[in-house]
């Protein structure tokens, strides 16, 4: 029996491996590819920022009034100025000072906090679509500003809606949210459109 070598003579086995030119190629996608991607997920991330800022700032209020309609005790919630940013805390204690062993805070200290309505250039459409006139920006102050929850829920001694901002600082086209505390307590966030105009996020 003769034994016979299957390859033919003259062939030779393929390198394994990628030719430098295919590698180029390769590269050449993944950098087109990134150079699109890139901006889309930043701005993607952005926007999560601001929405997860924007409901802690609301979660912060809306906590206030039902600690003030459990205790039936009138509840403040302060946003006091402070090196890194702002702090936000419910006066559990009733002593009208931050006690951080019993009342509870969030500390707004990121890039996105509470701006004031100057850098808000869609802030007089949000009073169209809220359906009131004259609204009061608490939002942006050097000193320390407050909201009173009553023990029915509603905000004593006000007759007009409160609204806090929440953007980035200096760039206003990263975009903004509005936390809205209405007279009678209820707490919303509004988000407003690529044409300015708001409308209720939560």
């Amino acid at each position: 029996m003769f034994l016979t070598n299957p390859r033919k003579p003259g062939l030779r086995k393929k390198p394994n491996g990628f030719s430098t030119l295919e590698l180029a190629v390769v590269m050449g996608m993944v950098l087109t590819l990134s150079g699109i991607a890139v901006p889309s997920i930043s701005n993607s991330l952005r926007v999560y920022q601001l929405n997860s800022v924007a409901s802690r700032v609301a979660d912060d209020f809306k906590s206030c009034r039902f600690d003030a309609i459990r205790r039936n005790v009138p509840t403040t919630c302060y946003v006091t100025p402070n090196s890194s940013g702002y702090l936000m805390w419910t006066d559990d204690t009733g002593t009208g000072a931050y006690d951080p062993t019993a009342d509870y805070s969030i500390t707004l200290a990121n890039a996105e906090t509470l701006v004031d309505s100057g850098s808000i250039p869609d802030a007089p459409a949000l009073e169209t679509a809220i359906g009131v006139t004259g609204s009061t920006t608490m939002s942006g102050s050097s000193s320390e500003v407050s909201l009173t929850f009553d023990s029915r829920g509603a905000v004593s001694s006000s007759a007009t809606v409160n609204v806090f901002y929440v953007g980035y600082p200096g760039n206003p086209a990263y975009g903004y949210r509005a936390v809205v505390v209405m007279p009678s307590g209820s707490v919303h966030v509004w988000s407003p459109d690529s044409n300015g105009s708001w409308f209720q996020s939560n």
